[in-house]
């Protein structure tokens, strides 16, 4: 029974000493608000209220004539960035257009942008750039 207990504590340990241990770099970052799923899951839910707000009709989805330029717009200015949005999104074909794509693949689409969003204001504000 002891020499459980034994292992038991010298296991808690060595977890507790590789969570110290991968969380070093981490000390000088400091996170004052919310994570990141929960910044990405307000995100969405903040959309979809807007959905609900200003749409009545559930079936009249909102066309996002927004979310639709600024696609076109990646896809001319930097094509990189906008690969990056549609892995993301898991999604295949990075040619389609946002009209082309069904509910599910445009709700994972905001859905990726939104999580961009959520590290964009979890990044640090003062970088030095090295010269």
């Amino acid at each position: 029974m002891r020499a459980t207990a034994e292992l038991i504590d010298i296991t808690s340990r060595l977890q507790s000493e590789d969570i110290n241990r991968s969380l070093a770099g981490v000390k000088s970052y400091k996170n004052n608000g919310m994570s990141f799923s929960e910044r990405t899951e307000k995100l969405t839910e903040a959309g979809a209220l807007r959905t609900t707000v200003f749409f009545k009709n559930k079936q009249d989805n909102p066309d996002n004539s927004e979310l639709t330029g600024f696609i076109e717009y990646m896809r001319l200015s930097d094509k990189r960035m906008l690969d990056m949005i549609f892995f993301l999104a898991e999604l295949g074909n990075k040619e389609r257009k946002y009209a082309d794509l069904t509910k599910e693949e445009k709700q994972q689409l905001i859905i990726a942008i939104n999580k961009i969003k959520s590290l964009t204001a979890l990044m640090p504000k003062n970088i030095s750039y090295p010269i």
